[in-house]
């Protein structure tokens, strides 16, 4: 709020020409002489004049002298109101009396819902609620502050614009649904702004039922809360849906592309089972006569049907078992890469023996250290953290006692949330080749799209908001 000295207003003349209060009548005229249209045209020129001087919305002159009126023992207070909108119009009305000084009630309203691309954990601290107190016309608190928790009664409706059913506050029209963004204020300060109720909904939308049901938790609207404290007027502060703050940009065939500001840490990716499954293996022996170990040869086929050979050599102990794992390697064809595999026994089968030592025969799968393709899915896992922009949006509003509403200023504050973490995990299809995925992540936000982050078709950031992506560790 910005204070300044527009204009100065001589005082009313308040006693006659003996220094004796005047009848209320007679104060009451002296201030109509003093309040024409013609000074509310001259005082919102003057103020018009500032507003664009200091960027301001709205103005209200509060106008308030401290009288004694006859047959009162106790003073009174001449109040008078102008408020300039900002094409410079005046509203205004008849100067009162009132028995003591002025009193206020400033609400803030904070939505609790945060914008759809935004994860819900962002919420303001007192999403959903209603605060309030009574404060003077500086809006100084003369009051601590209470807080209503209304869970987020009185947000701004939304709907998909294809939605064929919609909330109240939303209307349709050429198979467009809109939502009008003030529908929650409204009902806020006045809950009978909307016609509609449970008992008679809107024709033309059923799911329109009016405001809210009343009360919530003892909070009504802001109307019947300046009446409940006996506020000649009020403010209320209404703090809009967290929302990202985004850039804008022209693509190729010159239409407009928004993109929010975000920041992703691919801090591991990690890439487990896959491979072979189901491959029979045998045995021979392998080293000399004395001391031979075990050479398993497993032939497995992989996702195009092609014969893959793998071999594995046992500890020295001659002896396989369901569950013993043993460390192999790829024999044919010969690998470009990534031939170092993990060898895992299903099963094992007893068929012969030769120098006193155990041959075998069995079924094997095969995972190979590199990820590579094979004849099963593999599970590729990312996990990260999201740094998001976002911007906080408040508009405050001056309320008179009958519910008219007038917007004072709006204040926006971009600010970059706490880091969000994440984690995301995809089955691949089989065949899928670790090799492949050296530039490919889970879509960090909501899908499991798989995609190359320096050319992000779901997101559309550019690859400099990939902050770090980490390397492929197989397992």
């Amino acid at each position: 709020a910005i204070a300044a000295n527009i204009t100065q207003i001589q005082p009313i003349p308040a006693v006659d020409g003996s220094g004796n209060p005047l009848l209320q009548s007679d104060l009451l005229a002296n201030a109509g002489a003093v309040f024409t249209a013609q000074t509310a045209d001259t005082i919102a020129n003057l103020m018009a004049q500032y507003m664009q001087t200091a960027g301001a919305a709205t103005a209200i002159l509060n106008f308030q002298q401290q009288v004694m009126v006859q047959g009162n023992s106790q003073p009174m207070y001449l109040v008078w109101q102008l408020i300039v909108d900002g094409s410079g119009r005046p509203r205004y009305g008849d100067a009162q009396l009132i028995p003591s000084a002025p009193n206020f009630v400033h609400a803030v309203y904070t939505s609790k819902a945060v914008a759809a691309t935004l994860p819900p954990s962002l919420a303001y601290p007192q999403a959903g609620n209603v605060q309030w107190q009574q404060v003077n016309q500086q809006i100084q608190p003369l009051t601590a502050m209470q807080t209503i928790n209304v869970n987020g009664a009185f947000d701004a409706p939304t709907a998909d614009a294809t939605a064929t059913t919609y909330p109240a506050g939303c209307t349709q029209s050429g198979g467009q649904v809109s939502c009008d963004p003030d529908y929650g204020l409204k009902c806020l300060i006045d809950h009978t702004s909307d016609p509609y109720s449970a008992a008679s909904p809107n024709p033309a939308n059923p799911s329109d039922t009016g405001c809210p049901a009343v009360p919530i938790n003892g909070y009504s609207d802001f109307k019947s809360l300046m009446n409940a404290n006996g506020a000649s007027a009020g403010f209320v502060d209404y703090v809009q849906s967290l929302a990202p703050q985004y850039t804008t940009s022209t693509d190729s065939s010159g239409n407009t592309i928004q993109t929010a500001l975000v920041d992703v840490s691919v801090d591991t990716r990690t890439w487990s089972g896959g491979g072979y499954s189901n491959c029979p293996f045998t045995s021979s022996l392998y080293g000399n006569r004395t001391s031979p170990s075990l050479a398993i040869h497993i032939n497995c086929t992989d996702a195009a049907g092609n014969s893959v050979l793998f071999q594995a050599i046992d500890a020295g102990d001659n002896n396989l078992w369901a569950g013993r794992t043993l460390y192999g390697y790829e024999v044919s064809p010969v690998p470009a890469s990534f031939d170092n595999a993990n060898v895992t026994i299903l099963s094992a089968n007893y068929a012969n023996s030769r120098w006193g030592q155990t041959i075998w025969n069995g079924i094997a799968n095969v995972s190979v250290s590199g990820g590579g393709s094979g004849n099963s899915s593999a599970t590729y896992t990312n996990t990260g953290r999201i740094g998001y922009a976002v911007q906080s949006t408040a508009n405050r509003y001056y309320v008179q006692s009958g519910g008219a509403y007038t917007l004072m200023g709006s204040v926006t504050n971009p600010t970059l949330a706490p880091t969000q973490n994440y984690s995301k995990t995809d089955t691949l299809p089989s065949g899928a080749d670790s090799a492949g995925y050296a530039y490919l992540i889970i879509d960090p936000f909501h899908t499991t799209q798989t995609y190359d982050y320096r050319n992000d078709p779901v997101n559309l950031l550019p690859a400099s908001d990939y902050l770090y992506v980490a390397p492929i560790v197989t397992q």
